[in-house]
C-alpha cells in the first residue's frame, strides 16, 4: 500500500500533520506501525468538509486540542 502525502491547506500548511502533532502522533511512526490506520485518517482528512474550520482552529491555538 502506497501512502500519499497529506493534503495541504490553502495557506500551504499541512493540516493533517499539524493535527497529528497537536495530539502527539508521529506520522512516520503511524505509517510504519499501522499504515492502514494512517490511510483511513488520511482518507477522512481529504474528504472532510470542515477544512476551513480546522485551519482557523489551528491558527487560534495550535497547542490546545480543545
Amino acid at each position: 500500500m502506497q501512502i500519499r502525502n497529506a493534503p495541504a491547506a490553502a495557506d500551504g500548511g499541512d493540516l493533517l500533520a499539524c493535527r497529528m502533532a497537536m495530539f502527539g502522533l508521529d506520522r512516520d511512526t503511524l505509517v510504519n506501525t499501522d499504515k492502514y490506520a494512517f490511510a483511513e485518517i488520511l482518507r477522512r482528512c481529504v474528504n472532510c468538509t470542515f477544512r476551513g474550520a480546522c485551519t482557523i482552529d489551528l491558527k487560534r491555538d495550535p497547542n490546545n486540542p480543545v
